[in-house]
């Protein structure tokens, strides 16, 4: 009966833990802190211009690179653009400038960071739009 007690638990732990599979690791992707750029939800004015700059990195193993960067637009929840970015990189930084809507609301934009085991991660804030 110990044996056989032994054998289970042993078979539970060895089956029950699992290695750290570097497949699962998420890209980072973080803000570049500037006064200039923006990177926290905000309030603009219609058309207003604004700057963003992030940081992508695709972590994990060596032979894991960043695959896609996406940077999506939505306008009071409905999709308004999406900019897909191809790439192969260990890493990536971009400043990208755009023009706030030219309708009062809220955007919601979404950067993603895609690697090439699918593995994806983003930052998020909003833009309302204002008249004054």
């Amino acid at each position: 009966m110990n044996k056989c007690f032994i054998l289970i638990i042993l078979s539970i732990t060895l089956f029950s833990c699992k290695d750290t599979d570097e497949t699962d690791v998420l890209p980072s992707i973080s803000f570049i802190q500037n006064q200039d750029y923006l990177s926290h939800d905000s309030t603009l004015l219609v058309g207003d211009d604004f700057t963003f700059s992030f940081h992508a990195n695709a972590n994990g193993n060596a032979s894991n690179v960043l695959r896609n960067i996406s940077i999506i637009r939505k306008f009071e929840d409905k999709p308004a653009e999406k900019i897909d970015t191809l790439v192969n990189a260990e890493n990536i930084g971009l400043v990208k400038s755009f023009y706030a809507s030219e309708l009062t609301g809220t955007e919601q934009w979404i950067i993603q960071a895609v690697d090439a085991y699918g593995n994806k991660n983003d930052l998020k804030f909003k833009i309302i739009t204002t008249n004054n």
